[in-house]
């Protein structure tokens, strides 16, 4: 048929899903199971939804193309997993000794195809396409995708749960896929919409038939596909543009916990969700030195999502976890990708034990929004070549200083030589770095990049990579992957005067800074430190602060809580906030950068603001917690900003900004 539109009966479609088998081609399609003994069924808890049939749908692999189940609704799961696997490997190690062994996993993947999807599920594809290409791209996710060539089919079945054309998808779209079977009498129209689907078409023209007039086919899909989204907008009818600009303003509104008090975080949308792509980095130990770094689904429902390993935890109730899903959705992801995470298939109300109907909490927030803007449709187009995005550099320890009896620093080189020679980074920037079989861990690079041929790290030994650190000694061998996330504006600082103010270990990515402006005194104006711990004893780099003090250059002041000093101790005594007020150093011409815990960071920013600091002139950095360091895991992200992406460095202004979560 000319018009790029054929006409295929539902027999020459199982036909061709025989042929495809028959060549070897994986077939992904829905199949009818028994909804209660199906591991996926189980594993997100829709085996115990009211009303549910006792068979219903999954995407499974076809054995035989009498599988094909054609006639009926939503599969349990989407295709997400075909694509991002609930666990998969990124990359395996081998330990002797002091070598390691990296092992790539693939990212090309052999040629398959998916018949009759949903088209909530392949524009679901299209959505997180954006979050796993935006900078780094993900080779798993690009290669899965490159390999697989999407029909969808479009819905013959709709419920009160369904909401695709309120989020920008419909019933009958082709986002994400390469085609489109629509419904007719006695068979479907195959569409092709990308060189791929054509290229599908072109090798089983003999499946298609060409007897009904191609005027005849285009109105009659015409008519099912009005049909279909009129009765998809009857269900829910908002303004996405306004309900996100509502949430991006609304942080605190007392509507945000209402809507969110039924839920018990229990983590059951997440599973079932198309868009839900939040992950966590593991190690695996699979014998005596060996093992698999695997990602695996992870979600923001659950109460250790965001939860430090200090204990701290930005999200500690489930109000703020159920209120960071809508804002991660209708919000977050809109104002960074252009495209609300969501595609409206409602599976999550589906399998929701508490009844959280997200089609009426979105009505709730367009009621309360009752403003007419549009939000932004465009998605963004990516490229490039793939590459394992997550697999470290390895660099031998060649140096251990322990700070404190519980901090240590730790100097790198790597072993590849062009890595070492050609490495650079910025001040302020920071690493994932790894003790195979004991995961990774995220710290800023607390060497100067005036510094070149290694790296250091500092850190204290407060969970199980840390502690694992802890461990390494001289010539072993640790994982390293980045650098990542923006940096300090040390360039624009040039003839201006400098204040550092540190706690404790904050003082880490401080000294990255401050050996950077050392290094390059004749630049700058006055420096002053101002330094604290808990006790001498919690004082970390103290070589380096003898250093400093004994240079003529640098005005630095140590102190000590109260109770936390010696005998011998001839710094102050008080805590750093009032000590950094006693030192009154001036805000005219100058910075201030601030680092440590964060009830430090609190109390000392009304004090440089009552010294005169202009919020643009206060620089701190953050390390919340961060998995992938890649903007892909969705730990990180505070509002509208990823930490690792648009940080760790932020201004006492971009913090004011953002929502006390960190």
């Amino acid at each position: 048929m000319s018009d790029g539109r054929f006409f295929i009966s539902e027999s020459d479609l199982r036909a061709l899903a025989a042929d495809l088998l028959g060549a070897g081609t994986e077939v992904i399609a829905p199949v009818a199971v028994d909804a209660c003994a199906s591991p996926a069924a189980m594993a997100s808890s829709a085996c115990m939804r009211p009303g549910m049939e006792p068979e219903d749908l999954e995407y499974r692999a076809l054995t035989d193309a009498s599988q094909l189940d054609l006639g009926r609704g939503l599969p349990i799961l989407s295709l997400k997993g075909y694509f991002l696997p609930e666990h998969e490997a990124l990359c395996r190690w081998k330990q002797k000794g002091t070598t390691i062994e990296i092992k790539a996993v693939p990212t090309e993947f052999a040629p398959r195809v998916v018949l009759a999807a949903k088209p909530c599920d392949s524009a679901a594809l299209a959505v997180v396409d954006e979050v796993m290409n935006w900078d780094y791209q993900d080779d798993l996710w690009n290669g899965r995708r490159a390999a697989t060539t999407i029909i969808n089919l479009a819905c013959p079945v709709i419920d009160e749960s369904c909401f695709c054309t309120a989020v920008g998808a419909a019933p009958d779209a082709t986002t994400g896929a390469d085609g489109l079977l629509m419904p007719v009498k006695d068979g479907y129209v195959l569409e092709a919409t990308t060189e791929k689907g054509r290229a599908l078409v072109e090798a089983h023209k003999a499946r298609l038939a060409g007897s009904v007039p191609a005027e005849t086919l285009g109105r009659q899909a015409a008519d099912e596909r009005s049909a279909a989204s009129a009765r998809v907008a009857g269900n829910l009818e908002i303004d996405a543009g306004s309900v996100r600009d509502w949430i991006d303003t609304h942080f605190e509104d007392p509507l945000l916990a209402s809507l969110a008090i039924r839920c018990n975080g229990c983590g059951a949308c997440s599973s079932v969700c198309p868009t839900c792509h939040c992950f966590d980095i593991v190690d695996e130990e699979e014998g005596v030195g060996r093992g698999t770094r695997r990602r695996c689904w992870d979600t923001c429902q659950s109460p250790t999502f965001t939860l430090h390993a200090s204990g701290h935890n930005p999200r500690d109730d489930q109000n703020a976890r159920y209120r960071q899903r809508i804002n991660h959705k209708f919000a977050i992801y809109p104002l960074r990708f252009g495209e609300v995470l969501c595609t409206g298939c409602g599976r999550c109300t589906r399998v929701c034990h508490a009844g959280q109907d997200l089609v009426e909490i979105l009505q709730a927030i367009d009621i309360a929004a009752r403003r007419p803007d549009e939000a932004e449709a465009a998605r963004r187009a990516r490229t490039g070549d793939l590459v394992n995005i997550y697999q470290p550099q390895l660099a031998t320890v060649t140096e251990v200083i322990d700070e404190t009896s519980d901090t240590r620093t730790l100097r790198l080189e790597f072993q590849d030589e062009a890595v070492r020679e050609s490495f650079t980074f910025k001040a302020g920037q920071f690493g994932e770095y790894s003790v195979f079989g004991a995961g990774e861990s995220t710290f800023c690079i607390a060497s100067p990049p005036t510094r070149a041929g290694f790296i250091e790290c500092s850190f204290k030994a407060v969970g199980k990579v840390t502690a694992a650190l802890r461990e390494v000694n001289v010539g072993d061998i640790v994982g390293f992957r980045g650098p990542y996330g923006n940096s300090f504006p040390v360039d624009d600082w040039k003839g201006k005067d400098i204040v550092f103010v540190a706690g404790g270990i904050g003082l880490a990515p401080v000294r990255c800074v401050i050996w950077n402006v050392l290094d390059r005194r004749d630049e700058f104006g006055d420096v002053t430190i101002v330094y604290g711990a808990r006790s001498v004893e919690d004082l970390v780099y103290k070589r380096e602060l003898e250093e400093w003090a004994s240079r003529d250059d640098v005005r630095i002041v140590t102190t000590v809580d109260p109770g936390g000093e010696t005998k011998d101790w001839t710094g102050e005594v008080g805590y750093v906030t009032p000590v950094v007020e006693k030192t009154a150093p001036a805000a005219a011409n100058a910075v201030a950068v601030l680092c440590g815990p964060p009830i430090v960071v609190k109390l000392t920013l009304p004090v440089l603001d009552k010294l005169g600091f202009a919020d643009e002139a206060i620089f701190t950095t953050l390390e919340n917690r961060m998995k992938c360091g890649l903007g892909k895991c969705g730990r990180c992200n505070i509002g509208p900003v990823y930490v690792c992406k648009d940080g760790p460095v932020f201004t006492a202004a971009q913090m004011k900004a953002l929502p006390a979560e960190f």
